[in-house]
C-alpha cells in the first residue's frame, strides 16, 4: 500500500483523507480488499463489480 500511495502522490495525483483513512483500515485487518474497492468504486460513482 505504500508504494501505491507513493506512486499516485509522485503523478500528482490527489488521495482524499477518506481513502487514507479506509486504506489505514484494510492495513489494520479491519475490512477486506473487495470492501476496500467498493468503497473506492461507490466514493468516485463507479458501477459496482464483483471482486
Amino acid at each position: 500500500m505504500k508504494f501505491a500511495l507513493h506512486n499516485q502522490r509522485m503523478e500528482g495525483l490527489p488521495i482524499s483523507e477518506q481513502t487514507l483513512s479506509d486504506v489505514q483500515e484494510y492495513i489494520d485487518g479491519q475490512t477486506t480488499a473487495s470492501e476496500l474497492v467498493a468503497r473506492t468504486r461507490a466514493r468516485y460513482g463507479l458501477d459496482d463489480v464483483e471482486c
